[in-house]
């Protein structure tokens, strides 16, 4: 994309991109993927998803008219924070699944293992937490609740919500049962 600092030019840029013009689409899905593609991501994230969101992302919201910047300069930089919190998004998720991930589906050979399944173990460590953690891994991990969800059935803020659950991971992955396992 060339400087543009005309916010007509912008627009007319922003509008081609929302109705669909390939070689609009084309440039601005180059500079995402350049980006997305230079940063180090954990293994399991698949790249490629991650610019397709992006641009899915990036589509809602200048539908929503949520891009407010008068400067292709500030485009980019609202692009790159939109891809940005994308693969922040990615690692999280990844986290919530490797935690669970981690514990073994295979025949124990531990001697505190005793023919324990998966599930049965998630069981435990579940049972094993006071109440409150309890019902918030339950929600979060087992029925999919996003943070946000989560805050609003507490009464809470976004970011305590994260704070809760990482406290609550915390301690599971603290538990003895989890520790003679891993």
């Amino acid at each position: 994309m060339t400087e543009l600092h005309d916010p007509d030019q912008l627009q007319k840029l922003i509008g081609e991109f929302l109705s669909g013009s390939n070689e609009v689409y084309a440039a601005i899905e180059n500079r995402i993927r350049r980006f997305v593609y230079s940063r180090p991501l954990s293994t399991g994230v698949d790249k490629s998803d991650i610019v397709a969101d992006v641009i899915a992302a990036l589509y809602e919201n200048l539908k929503a008219n949520k891009f407010h910047g008068d400067s292709l300069k500030a485009f980019e930089v609202y692009i790159f924070s939109i891809a940005k919190n994308t693969i922040s998004k990615y690692h999280r998720k990844l986290g919530r699944i490797q935690f669970w991930a981690e514990i073994p589906e295979q025949e124990p050979t531990s001697p505190y293992d005793s023919g324990v399944t998966k599930k049965d173990l998630s069981e435990k460590i579940l049972d094993s937490l006071d109440e409150s953690c309890r019902k918030l891994l339950e929600l979060k991990f087992r029925q999919y609740w996003s943070d946000q969800e989560l805050a609003d059935k507490y009464g809470k803020t976004k970011n305590a919500m994260s704070t809760a659950i990482s406290r609550c991971v915390k301690k599971a992955r603290n538990l003895e049962i989890v520790k003679n396992v891993l």
